[in-house]
Protein backbone atom coordinates (compact mmCIF):
# COMPACT_ATOMS: atom_id res chain seq x y z
CA UNK A 1 0.00 0.00 0.00
CA UNK A 2 0.96 3.65 -0.34
CA UNK A 3 0.66 6.38 2.28
CA UNK A 4 0.57 10.11 1.68
CA UNK A 5 2.04 12.84 3.87
CA UNK A 6 1.19 16.54 3.76
CA UNK A 7 3.97 18.57 5.38
CA UNK A 8 7.76 18.47 5.65
CA UNK A 9 8.58 19.70 9.15
CA UNK A 10 10.01 17.88 12.16
CA UNK A 11 6.87 15.84 12.88
CA UNK A 12 6.49 14.92 9.21
CA UNK A 13 10.06 13.61 9.33
CA UNK A 14 9.18 11.47 12.37
CA UNK A 15 6.32 9.96 10.36
CA UNK A 16 8.61 9.41 7.37
CA UNK A 17 11.17 7.58 9.50
CA UNK A 18 8.39 5.37 10.84
CA UNK A 19 6.96 4.59 7.40
CA UNK A 20 10.44 3.79 6.08
CA UNK A 21 10.51 0.88 8.59
CA UNK A 22 6.99 -0.46 7.92
CA UNK A 23 7.04 -3.24 5.36
CA UNK A 24 3.38 -2.82 4.35
CA UNK A 25 4.24 0.61 2.91
CA UNK A 26 5.63 0.60 -0.63
CA UNK A 27 5.69 4.32 -1.43
CA UNK A 28 5.12 7.54 0.49
CA UNK A 29 3.64 10.35 -1.61
CA UNK A 30 4.86 13.59 -0.08
CA UNK A 31 3.45 17.05 -0.71
CA UNK A 32 4.79 20.12 1.06
CA UNK A 33 4.43 23.87 0.66
CA UNK A 34 8.23 24.08 0.84
CA UNK A 35 9.27 22.16 -2.27
CA UNK A 36 12.97 22.45 -1.41
CA UNK A 37 12.34 20.62 1.88
CA UNK A 38 10.41 17.92 0.06
CA UNK A 39 13.19 17.43 -2.50
CA UNK A 40 15.78 17.14 0.27
CA UNK A 41 13.69 14.57 2.13
CA UNK A 42 13.30 12.55 -1.08
CA UNK A 43 17.08 12.18 -1.10
CA UNK A 44 17.03 10.85 2.48
CA UNK A 45 14.08 8.43 2.27
CA UNK A 46 13.95 5.86 -0.53
CA UNK A 47 10.17 5.38 -0.32
CA UNK A 48 9.30 9.03 -1.04
CA UNK A 49 7.63 10.04 -4.26
CA UNK A 50 7.18 13.81 -4.62
CA UNK A 51 3.61 14.94 -5.31
CA UNK A 52 2.98 18.39 -6.76
CA UNK A 53 -0.55 18.60 -5.32
CA UNK A 54 -2.80 17.17 -2.63
CA UNK A 55 -4.86 15.63 -5.40
CA UNK A 56 -1.85 13.65 -6.60
CA UNK A 57 -1.21 12.47 -3.03
CA UNK A 58 -4.79 11.24 -2.60
CA UNK A 59 -5.04 9.60 -6.01
CA UNK A 60 -1.96 7.48 -5.25
CA UNK A 61 -2.48 6.71 -1.54
CA UNK A 62 -4.57 4.48 0.72
CA UNK A 63 -4.37 6.90 3.64
CA UNK A 64 -2.93 10.37 4.29
CA UNK A 65 -1.01 11.79 7.26
CA UNK A 66 -1.67 15.48 7.92
CA UNK A 67 1.47 16.97 9.50
CA UNK A 68 1.06 20.71 8.99
CA UNK A 69 0.29 23.70 11.28
CA UNK A 70 -2.89 23.28 13.32
CA UNK A 71 -4.85 26.02 11.57
CA UNK A 72 -4.42 24.29 8.17
CA UNK A 73 -5.76 20.84 9.11
CA UNK A 74 -9.41 21.43 8.20
CA UNK A 75 -8.72 22.91 4.77
CA UNK A 76 -6.34 20.09 3.96
CA UNK A 77 -8.94 17.50 4.98
CA UNK A 78 -11.52 19.22 2.77
CA UNK A 79 -9.08 18.98 -0.16
CA UNK A 80 -8.51 15.29 0.56
CA UNK A 81 -12.18 14.25 0.75
CA UNK A 82 -13.01 16.23 -2.40
CA UNK A 83 -10.79 13.77 -4.26
CA UNK A 84 -11.44 10.59 -2.26
CA UNK A 85 -12.60 10.00 1.31
CA UNK A 86 -9.62 7.88 2.38
CA UNK A 87 -8.56 7.60 6.05
CA UNK A 88 -6.38 10.30 7.56
CA UNK A 89 -4.00 10.33 10.51
CA UNK A 90 -4.04 13.93 11.69
CA UNK A 91 -1.45 15.49 13.97
CA UNK A 92 -2.76 16.83 17.25
CA UNK A 93 -4.57 18.98 18.08
CA UNK A 94 -7.19 18.61 15.36
CA UNK A 95 -7.23 22.33 14.70
CA UNK A 96 -6.61 25.75 16.20
CA UNK A 97 -10.24 26.10 17.34
CA UNK A 98 -13.06 23.91 18.58
CA UNK A 99 -15.31 25.08 15.72
CA UNK A 100 -12.84 23.91 13.06
CA UNK A 101 -12.22 20.68 14.97
CA UNK A 102 -15.96 19.99 14.98
CA UNK A 103 -16.09 20.57 11.21
CA UNK A 104 -13.08 18.24 10.85
CA UNK A 105 -14.90 15.56 12.85
CA UNK A 106 -18.05 15.90 10.77
CA UNK A 107 -16.30 15.18 7.44
CA UNK A 108 -13.53 12.82 8.58
CA UNK A 109 -13.52 9.49 6.69
CA UNK A 110 -13.92 6.13 8.48
CA UNK A 111 -10.76 4.55 9.96
CA UNK A 112 -9.24 7.99 10.56
CA UNK A 113 -7.26 8.74 13.74
CA UNK A 114 -5.48 11.49 15.68
CA UNK A 115 -1.72 11.20 16.20
CA UNK A 116 -1.56 10.99 20.00
CA UNK A 117 1.63 8.99 19.60
CA UNK A 118 2.48 8.90 23.32
CA UNK A 119 -0.12 6.13 23.65
CA UNK A 120 2.47 3.96 21.89
CA UNK A 121 5.47 5.01 23.97
CA UNK A 122 7.07 1.86 25.40
CA UNK A 123 6.72 3.18 28.95
CA UNK A 124 2.99 3.81 28.56
CA UNK A 125 2.48 0.43 26.92
CA UNK A 126 4.22 -1.14 29.91
CA UNK A 127 1.99 0.75 32.36
CA UNK A 128 -1.14 -0.45 30.57
CA UNK A 129 0.10 -4.03 30.57
CA UNK A 130 1.21 -4.18 34.19
CA UNK A 131 -1.95 -2.50 35.52
CA UNK A 132 -4.01 -5.27 33.94
CA UNK A 133 -1.61 -8.06 34.86
CA UNK A 134 -1.47 -7.06 38.52
CA UNK A 135 -5.20 -6.26 38.76
CA UNK A 136 -4.48 -2.88 40.30
CA UNK A 137 -8.10 -1.81 40.12
CA UNK A 138 -9.55 1.61 39.38
CA UNK A 139 -7.31 4.63 38.91
CA UNK A 140 -7.81 7.13 41.71
CA UNK A 141 -5.33 9.87 40.73
CA UNK A 142 -2.89 10.74 37.94
CA UNK A 143 0.05 13.10 38.23
CA UNK A 144 1.50 13.67 34.74
CA UNK A 145 4.18 16.05 33.48
CA UNK A 146 5.67 16.56 30.03
CA UNK A 147 8.45 19.13 30.29
CA UNK A 148 10.79 20.65 27.73
CA UNK A 149 13.15 23.63 27.78
CA UNK A 150 12.71 24.83 24.19
CA UNK A 151 11.25 28.20 25.22
CA UNK A 152 14.52 28.91 27.06
CA UNK A 153 16.92 27.48 24.47
CA UNK A 154 15.26 28.06 21.09
CA UNK A 155 16.63 31.04 19.18
CA UNK A 156 14.16 31.31 16.28
CA UNK A 157 10.41 31.79 15.94
CA UNK A 158 8.33 29.01 14.36
CA UNK A 159 4.69 28.61 13.38
CA UNK A 160 3.76 27.38 16.88
CA UNK A 161 4.89 30.72 18.31
CA UNK A 162 2.71 33.10 16.32
CA UNK A 163 -0.82 34.31 16.95
CA UNK A 164 -2.30 32.52 13.92
CA UNK A 165 -2.62 29.34 15.98
CA UNK A 166 -5.10 30.80 18.50
CA UNK A 167 -2.92 29.58 21.40
CA UNK A 168 -3.16 25.98 20.15
CA UNK A 169 0.61 25.86 19.52
CA UNK A 170 1.71 26.72 23.03
CA UNK A 171 2.63 24.35 25.83
CA UNK A 172 -1.03 23.71 26.57
CA UNK A 173 -2.06 22.80 23.02
CA UNK A 174 1.17 21.20 21.87
CA UNK A 175 2.13 19.18 24.97
CA UNK A 176 -0.92 19.43 27.21
CA UNK A 177 -3.12 17.83 24.55
CA UNK A 178 -1.06 14.64 24.93
CA UNK A 179 -1.51 14.66 28.69
CA UNK A 180 -5.26 15.28 28.51
CA UNK A 181 -5.49 12.32 26.14
CA UNK A 182 -3.42 10.18 28.52
CA UNK A 183 -5.86 10.86 31.36
CA UNK A 184 -8.82 9.64 29.31
CA UNK A 185 -6.86 6.76 27.78
CA UNK A 186 -5.60 5.38 31.10
CA UNK A 187 -8.94 5.77 32.88
CA UNK A 188 -11.17 4.84 29.89
CA UNK A 189 -13.37 7.81 30.86
CA UNK A 190 -13.87 11.37 29.70
CA UNK A 191 -12.74 14.40 31.65
CA UNK A 192 -15.63 16.36 33.13
CA UNK A 193 -15.46 19.73 31.37
CA UNK A 194 -16.82 21.72 34.30
CA UNK A 195 -14.06 20.31 36.54
CA UNK A 196 -11.13 21.59 34.46
CA UNK A 197 -8.93 24.23 36.06
CA UNK A 198 -6.03 25.72 34.13
CA UNK A 199 -3.14 28.10 34.56
CA UNK A 200 -1.26 29.34 31.49
CA UNK A 201 1.92 31.40 31.66
CA UNK A 202 4.46 32.97 29.32
CA UNK A 203 7.73 32.70 31.22
CA UNK A 204 9.92 33.64 28.25
CA UNK A 205 7.98 36.42 26.47
CA UNK A 206 10.58 37.72 24.00
CA UNK A 207 12.39 35.94 21.16
CA UNK A 208 14.19 37.58 18.26
CA UNK A 209 12.85 40.88 19.60
CA UNK A 210 9.25 39.72 19.11
CA UNK A 211 6.70 39.53 21.93
CA UNK A 212 5.30 35.99 21.99
CA UNK A 213 1.60 35.27 22.49
CA UNK A 214 1.60 31.49 23.02
CA UNK A 215 1.97 30.06 26.53
CA UNK A 216 5.18 28.17 27.38
CA UNK A 217 4.02 26.74 30.72
CA UNK A 218 0.67 25.22 31.59
CA UNK A 219 -0.86 23.39 34.54
CA UNK A 220 -4.28 21.76 34.55
CA UNK A 221 -6.32 19.76 37.02
CA UNK A 222 -9.72 18.14 37.05
CA UNK A 223 -11.76 14.97 37.47
CA UNK A 224 -12.92 12.28 35.06
CA UNK A 225 -16.57 11.30 34.91
CA UNK A 226 -15.81 8.18 36.97
CA UNK A 227 -14.17 10.20 39.76
CA UNK A 228 -10.43 9.91 39.02
CA UNK A 229 -8.63 13.17 39.83
CA UNK A 230 -5.65 14.40 37.85
CA UNK A 231 -3.00 17.08 37.84
CA UNK A 232 -0.88 17.71 34.76
CA UNK A 233 1.96 20.02 33.82
CA UNK A 234 3.03 20.82 30.28
CA UNK A 235 6.02 23.10 29.98
CA UNK A 236 8.41 24.37 27.34
CA UNK A 237 10.27 26.50 29.88
CA UNK A 238 11.29 23.82 32.39
CA UNK A 239 14.67 23.77 34.09
CA UNK A 240 17.03 21.15 32.71
CA UNK A 241 16.61 18.78 35.67
CA UNK A 242 12.82 18.79 35.17
CA UNK A 243 12.84 18.03 31.45
CA UNK A 244 11.20 14.77 30.41
CA UNK A 245 8.09 12.65 30.84
CA UNK A 246 7.05 12.01 34.44
CA UNK A 247 4.12 9.82 35.44
CA UNK A 248 2.67 8.85 38.82
CA UNK A 249 -0.56 6.86 38.72
CA UNK A 250 -2.36 5.84 41.91
CA UNK A 251 -4.65 2.80 41.64
CA UNK A 252 -6.92 1.22 44.23
CA UNK A 253 -4.32 -1.48 44.87
CA UNK A 254 -0.97 0.07 43.99
CA UNK A 255 1.02 2.87 42.39
CA UNK A 256 3.12 3.11 39.24
CA UNK A 257 5.85 5.74 38.74
CA UNK A 258 7.99 6.61 35.74
CA UNK A 259 10.55 9.33 35.04
CA UNK A 260 12.32 9.49 31.68
CA UNK A 261 15.26 11.51 32.99
CA UNK A 262 16.27 9.12 35.77
CA UNK A 263 15.65 5.53 34.61
CA UNK A 264 14.09 5.78 31.15
CA UNK A 265 14.00 2.03 30.57
CA UNK A 266 12.23 1.14 33.81
CA UNK A 267 9.25 2.13 35.86
CA UNK A 268 8.39 1.15 39.41
CA UNK A 269 5.37 -0.61 40.86
CA UNK A 270 4.38 -0.52 44.51
CA UNK A 271 1.51 -2.75 45.58
CA UNK A 272 -0.77 -1.66 48.40
CA UNK A 273 0.11 -4.89 50.25
CA UNK A 274 3.86 -4.19 50.30
CA UNK A 275 6.38 -1.42 50.90
CA UNK A 276 8.71 -2.84 48.26
CA UNK A 277 9.24 -1.01 44.98
CA UNK A 278 9.24 -3.45 42.06
CA UNK A 279 11.19 -2.36 38.97
CA UNK A 280 9.51 -3.05 35.64
CA UNK A 281 11.60 -2.95 32.51
CA UNK A 282 10.11 -1.23 29.49
CA UNK A 283 10.76 -2.63 26.03
CA UNK A 284 14.42 -1.86 25.43
CA UNK A 285 14.42 -2.81 21.72
CA UNK A 286 14.65 0.47 19.80
CA UNK A 287 13.59 0.50 16.16
CA UNK A 288 14.37 4.15 15.43
CA UNK A 289 16.83 6.35 17.39
CA UNK A 290 15.34 9.37 19.17
CA UNK A 291 16.32 13.00 18.54
CA UNK A 292 18.32 14.44 21.44
CA UNK A 293 15.52 16.86 22.33
CA UNK A 294 12.82 14.19 22.67
CA UNK A 295 11.87 11.79 25.45
CA UNK A 296 12.93 8.12 25.20
CA UNK A 297 10.95 6.00 22.74
CA UNK A 298 9.54 9.08 20.96
CA UNK A 299 10.52 7.86 17.49
CA UNK A 300 9.34 4.33 18.17
CA UNK A 301 5.95 5.66 19.28
CA UNK A 302 5.44 6.97 15.73
CA UNK A 303 6.51 3.62 14.31
CA UNK A 304 4.10 1.63 16.50
CA UNK A 305 1.26 4.13 16.05
CA UNK A 306 1.60 4.32 12.27
CA UNK A 307 1.87 0.56 12.00
CA UNK A 308 -1.35 0.18 14.01
CA UNK A 309 -3.14 2.76 11.84
CA UNK A 310 -2.00 1.08 8.63
CA UNK A 311 -3.18 -2.31 9.91
CA UNK A 312 -6.50 -0.70 10.80
CA UNK A 313 -6.86 0.43 7.18
CA UNK A 314 -5.86 -2.97 5.80
CA UNK A 315 -8.08 -5.01 8.12
CA UNK A 316 -10.88 -2.42 8.25
CA UNK A 317 -11.09 -3.12 11.97
CA UNK A 318 -10.83 -0.43 14.64
CA UNK A 319 -7.73 -0.59 16.88
CA UNK A 320 -8.81 0.91 20.20
CA UNK A 321 -5.23 1.84 21.05
CA UNK A 322 -5.51 4.59 18.43
CA UNK A 323 -7.22 7.87 19.25
CA UNK A 324 -10.22 8.31 16.99
CA UNK A 325 -11.44 11.67 15.70
CA UNK A 326 -14.13 11.89 18.39
CA UNK A 327 -11.34 11.68 20.98
CA UNK A 328 -9.47 14.47 19.22
CA UNK A 329 -12.61 16.60 19.28
CA UNK A 330 -13.05 16.01 23.01
CA UNK A 331 -9.45 17.08 23.68
CA UNK A 332 -9.98 20.18 21.53
CA UNK A 333 -13.02 21.08 23.63
CA UNK A 334 -10.91 20.84 26.79
CA UNK A 335 -8.16 22.93 25.21
CA UNK A 336 -10.71 25.60 24.33
CA UNK A 337 -11.60 25.80 28.02
CA UNK A 338 -7.96 25.87 29.11
CA UNK A 339 -6.71 28.48 26.64
CA UNK A 340 -9.56 30.82 27.54
CA UNK A 341 -7.84 31.22 30.92
CA UNK A 342 -6.15 34.65 31.26
CA UNK A 343 -2.36 34.58 31.30
CA UNK A 344 -1.85 34.82 35.00
CA UNK A 345 -1.05 32.49 37.86
CA UNK A 346 -4.16 30.79 39.19
CA UNK A 347 -4.74 28.19 41.87
CA UNK A 348 -4.63 24.65 40.52
CA UNK A 349 -5.59 22.08 43.06
CA UNK A 350 -2.78 19.52 43.03
CA UNK A 351 0.96 18.98 43.23
CA UNK A 352 2.84 18.23 40.02
CA UNK A 353 5.42 15.56 39.46
CA UNK A 354 8.39 17.28 37.83
CA UNK A 355 11.36 15.96 39.76
CA UNK A 356 12.95 12.53 39.15
CA UNK A 357 11.13 9.62 40.74
CA UNK A 358 12.80 7.55 43.46
CA UNK A 359 13.50 4.23 41.76
CA UNK A 360 14.74 2.21 44.72
CA UNK A 361 14.73 -1.43 43.64
CA UNK A 362 13.86 -4.73 45.30
CA UNK A 363 13.19 -7.83 43.19
CA UNK A 364 13.25 -7.63 39.37
CA UNK A 365 10.07 -7.86 37.32
CA UNK A 366 9.85 -7.51 33.55
CA UNK A 367 6.95 -6.87 31.23
CA UNK A 368 9.11 -6.27 28.16
CA UNK A 369 7.91 -7.91 24.98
Amino acid sequence: MNIGIIGSGMVAIAHLKALQHISDVEYVYLHARNSANAEKLAMDFSKIRIADSIRMVVENSDGVIIATPNNTHLEILKSIVEVNAIPVLCEKPLSSSYEDALAFYQISPPLSAVAFNYRFNHALLAITEISKKENLGKILHLNLALNRNSARTKKTIGWRDDGSQNKSGGACGDLGSHLLDMVSYFTSHNIAENSLEASLEIKNPIREGVTLTEDDHCTMAGITDNGASFAIQASKSAEDEEVGLHLHIVFEDGEIKYSSNSTPHALTLQLSTSTNLIPIETDSMIHIPDPKTEVPFWSDSFYLQNKAWIQQIIAKNIDNRLANIATGLKVQQLLAIAISTPYKKTAVSSMFLSAPVDHSISTPFSCAK
